[in-house]
């Protein structure tokens, strides 16, 4: 018996094709298509390309949502991150990975992906990670290290939180003075600044850094065998060619002795 059709499991159906095939929204306007479609399923009504980007975008909060509950049960995670450029647009990506407590089975989520329009130094790396960090409310004690490529830019942003966290952590360390100024009053601090100092003391929170094992592999494999190789047959070249130059200086000086010996026996 051929199943009742229903509306809103095919549009699900339908926004999963955009989602998961990842084919531009515009497709569901295109006359061919719907030709297509009324005459394969009449009783679907298509979506235009509002109503598909709508429910698109309802869905990812819908999931965010959900995402953001399942992580505040979680204990620890590890996050990672990389960056690619696709026809002349440069995009960063995250993703979070945990233990499930009851199968103990790995799992793993998409945090967020979004456009780089700028360029990508170490400084804006490191804000973009921790935005999303925070976004999620995962915590450095809840990330336990990310996981990066062993691109400069990502190397130098953990480095650099590194430095200014140890900085920051010898200031604490300096006995604080009290807040009462030369004539005994109180010192007034305003509530922008002391916010300001807060987001500062945020900002220090990276968690740990781990290079990507594959990527440093590929590495040895193309990069740093090249160089191997390159020195190699350098070194063959450097060993051979004092030999060679010597050689040639022999059979020169041979040459010339023997030219000289005859223009001395004619002349």
């Amino acid at each position: 018996m051929k199943p009742k059709f229903e509306q809103k499991k095919a549009r699900k159906l339908w926004m999963n094709v955009f989602i998961k095939g990842i084919v531009p929204n515009q497709l569901t306007d295109a006359p061919e298509m719907r030709e297509f479609l009324a005459y394969a399923s009449p009783d679907f009504k298509v979506p235009s390309r509002r109503t598909l980007t709508r429910d698109i975008n309802k869905l990812g909060d819908e999931t965010k949502v959900r995402l953001e509950s399942l992580l505040d049960t979680i204990s620890y995670v590890s996050t990672t991150a990389d960056s690619w450029s696709s026809h002349n647009r440069s995009f960063l990506g995250m993703t979070v990975h945990w233990i499930n407590g009851v199968s103990l089975q790995r799992e793993k989520a998409v945090l967020g992906i979004k456009e780089i329009k700028v360029r990508q130094t170490a400084d804006y790396l490191a804000q973009a990670l921790l935005d999303l960090h925070q976004e999620f409310g995962l915590s450095r004690g809840k990330v336990v290290s990310t996981t990066t490529d062993n691109g400069a830019n990502y190397v130098a942003a953990f480095k650099k939180m590194y430095a200014d966290a140890g900085a920051a952590d010898a200031d604490a360390a300096e006995p604080v003075p009290d807040a009462v100024g030369d004539d005994g009053a109180l010192d007034i601090v305003e509530v922008e600044e002391a916010l300001q100092d807060a987001d500062a003391e945020i900002q220090l929170d990276l968690p740990k850094h781990n290079r990507c094992g594959a990527h440093t592999v590929n590495l040895m494999a193309t990069t740093d065998i090249s160089e191997v190789i390159f020195l190699l047959f350098f070194t063959k070249i450097l060993k051979k060619c004092p030999q060679k130059c010597y050689s040639l200086s022999c059979s020169f000086a041979a040459t010339f002795a023997a030219k000289l010996k005859y223009f001395i026996d004619v002349f």
